[in-house]
C-alpha cells in the first residue's frame, strides 16, 4: 500500500465530467493498495502526522 499526501488549495473527484467530491483548503490523500496487500495492513498516512504541513499557512485579514 503506498500514499501520496499533498496539501492543496482545492481539489475535486470527476467520474466521466460528474463531479463525485470536492475540498476547499486541505489535504489530498491518493492511496493505492494492491491485491496482495494485507487485509488489515494500518494505512501508511495515519503514521504521519498531518500538523507539520499546515504549520506555515497564513491567513489573509
Amino acid at each position: 500500500m503506498r500514499a501520496l499526501v499533498q496539501r492543496v488549495s482545492e481539489a475535486a473527484v470527476r467520474v466521466d465530467g460528474a463531479v463525485l467530491g470536492e475540498i476547499g483548503p486541505g489535504l489530498l490523500i491518493l492511496v493505492c493498495a494492491m491485491q496482495d496487500d494485507p487485509a488489515d495492513a494500518p494505512p501508511s498516512w495515519r503514521r504521519r502526522s498531518p500538523s507539520c504541513a499546515f504549520s506555515r499557512i497564513t491567513t489573509a485579514r
